[in-house]
């Protein structure tokens, strides 16, 4: 079974892709309409999906004026990827992250840029602490 971290942002998005023992067997930062292709092209419910939740804090809320959250659209639509494919979607805390302190330094070494590095501890975090939302469901879409 392969497990998915994202870091969603409007731009760019880290993706990790893992298998069971937390070794890395594809990473990649993406446009949001790579990411989409990219998840689009996973078998259906072979997998399962955390990703890093949008939050909006009081001292960047001025500088979001007029925004349209384009963060949230991508999780969005991620969510519904995720639900047609019937692929488990985990949204994790960004704080939770930070808790997979003895992450594998070698596989870490790996990755590029902070986006996929953030993926990876999501996806890391997610396995130790909620694995079992991460198992694919009966359900048909």
């Amino acid at each position: 079974m392969m497990y998915i971290g994202l870091d969603l942002g409007e731009k760019y998005c880290g993706t990790v892709v893992v298998d069971e023992n937390e070794f890395v067997q594809y990473h990649a930062t993406l446009e949001p309409d790579a990411l989409f292709d990219f998840l689009e092209a996973l078998p259906n419910g072979m997998t399962g999906i955390a990703f890093e939740i949008f939050q909006l804090y009081p001292k960047a809320a001025r500088a979001r004026i007029h925004s349209q959250f384009p963060e949230s659209q991508v999780i969005g639509v991620v969510k519904y990827i995720g639900w047609r494919k019937n692929i488990p979607v985990v949204p994790v805390n960004a704080s939770s992250k930070k808790f997979a302190v003895d992450q594998k330094p070698a596989e870490k070494k790996k990755l590029k840029g902070p986006h996929e590095k953030d993926a990876y501890s999501i996806i890391v975090w997610t396995l130790r602490f909620q694995k079992e939302k991460l198992q694919p469901t009966n359900r048909q879409p």
